[in-house]
């Protein structure tokens, strides 16, 4: 499956797109669930709308259902994990 992403303006495509990739419904990665592949797809939505789309930790955190101190953790947490890292830049590569 192929489903890098292009730089839409729409942060709802690029969180679609995880969700799919994942098996997931967006409200799936909405809520408080710890699965390992909720959470997976949850830092690797949150990396991507950052990047992509410049997105503040406050607007981060009101889209995700997530306090700000969270985001900015999933931020720095995602950006470690060497798995969520390879797939960020597989779906970012033009």
């Amino acid at each position: 499956m192929d489903i890098r992403l292009s730089t839409t303006n729409d942060y709802r495509y690029t969180i679609q797109a995880v969700c799919e990739w994942y098996g997931l419904k967006f409200y799936d990665i909405q809520r408080h669930d710890r699965k390992r592949t909720v959470t997976t797809a949850r830092f690797l939505a949150i990396m991507l709308c950052r990047e992509l789309h410049g997105l503040s930790i406050m607007e981060l955190a009101d889209i995700f259902n997530r306090d700000p101190g969270s985001i900015k953790n999933a931020l720095e947490v995602g950006h470690s994990k060497a798995h969520i890292q390879r797939l960020f830049n597989y779906l970012t590569e033009t």
